[in-house]
């Protein structure tokens, strides 16, 4: 438990970091939520090894709770001043506890989590990083090939690194297969996943994925 309390406590330093410096505009606001959700998602990853589903399931209600005061009472602009409909910090926090809710081992959860934590994260500051990004629309939603390129190569990096240290959970598939099958399935459904949604597909979808292998 102290370790949770620990990331947690991490956690919101960071926030009241990031929300200082963006009310400074030191930092973009893109870059504060992103750097928000890393730091939260980086803890739930870390979290299993120490601590009962349940626990990090009550956490992220919490946080779910914490969100939606925020919104209400206009708690930290960084996390919900972006210009555009984005339901994304509710689908984070529930997308961590339905892929839980799906029993994965600690590393399947692992590579779900680093899926809805990094590949998101560097899509995101890749596509607004670019000066002359290569746009195209997804149900209305402005979507760059530079940051969609950007989620795909670090899916295979995860995926890859992945299969490496769970070999043994994948004795019957072919590793090219996995490689070649999960980070366009899961770069698709980034794209798709409108409005936030894809925090809740991405992780959903990859936890589903490897446990049926």
């Amino acid at each position: 438990m102290l370790q949770v309390f620990a990331t947690i406590s991490v956690a919101l330093g960071v926030l009241l970091l990031v929300e200082f410096l963006q009310k400074q505009r030191i930092i973009r606001l893109e870059t504060t939520r992103k750097t928000i959700h890393v730091v939260h998602g980086l803890s739930v990853a870390i979290w299993p090894f120490f601590v009962h589903w349940e626990i990090i399931i009550a956490v992220e209600v919490l946080f779910i709770l914490l969100v939606a005061l925020a919104k209400r009472y206009h708690w930290f602009e960084s996390q919900h001043g972006i210009d555009r409909l984005s339901w994304g910090e509710f689908f984070f926090p529930i997308g961590i506890i339905a892929a839980i809710f799906l029993e994965p081992t600690r590393w399947i959860f692992v590579t779900a989590i680093l899926h809805l934590t990094l590949a998101d994260a560097l899509a995101a500051m890749v596509g607004k990083g670019v000066k002359k990004p290569h746009n195209y629309m997804v149900f209305g939603n402005k979507k760059s090939l530079e940051g969609t390129l950007a989620f795909w190569v670090t899916s295979v990096l995860i995926t890859g690194a992945a299969l490496l240290i769970v070999e043994p959970y994948f004795p019957a598939v072919g590793y090219g297969l996995i490689l070649a099958v999960l980070p366009i399935m899961a770069t698709l459904l980034e794209n798709v996943g409108v409005y936030g949604s894809d925090n809740l597909l991405v992780p959903v979808f990859v936890t589903a994925l490897l446990m049926q292998l």
